[in-house]
């Protein structure tokens, strides 16, 4: 091997390892923006993670209910529960000290039921606002069928503070 060729694998493996070390450090900034862990905690601590995550697209504001679609962009059928298929369970987080942090769900269970988004097809579900005093984002839970993965899936963020 030569010295110059040696030189430049030296140098290549120095900017390779700046890079994940860059890369390692910014990866809590590109978590924040993830459902807060506890959720997983107290309600999903049994579940796998969900792999199959759905593309969530505005849609239409009409007063204070948001209309969000859902897409199903993988090959495994999603579950979620509703109170009707465009009334999604909702999950709250609320924005405290720079990070969004667990705060309230729709836990009643009555009158709800499983729906599902085969692949390659898209949900309409409808998003309120619960908290007019601290800025707040929605989230759902969508499961994979015939899985063991669930996880929670950001729908619309309130923008102000």
């Amino acid at each position: 091997m030569s010295p110059r060729w040696l030189q430049f694998s030296i140098r290549s493996l120095f900017v390779a390892m700046l890079l994940c070390a860059v890369a390692v450090r910014l990866w809590p900034w590109r978590q924040e923006g993830g459902p807060d862990p506890t959720w997983r905690e107290m309600l999903f601590e049994a579940a796998d993670a969900l792999r199959n995550i759905p593309e969530i697209t505005w849609t239409s504001t009409d007063g204070s209910v948001i209309r969000v679609t859902a897409k199903n962009v993988g090959n495994t059928t999603l579950q979620y529960s509703a109170a009707g298929p465009q009334h999604v369970q909702l999950f709250q987080e609320i924005h405290v000290s720079g990070k969004w942090t667990q705060s309230n769900w729709d836990w009643c269970g009555t009158g709800k039921e499983l729906f599902e988004i085969p692949p390659n097809n898209a949900a309409e579900l409808e998003v309120s606002f619960w908290d007019d005093q601290t800025r707040e984002r929605m989230l759902a839970n969508f499961s994979e069928k015939g899985t063991n993965r669930s996880g929670l899936v950001v729908l619309a963020t309130e923008l102000n503070d």
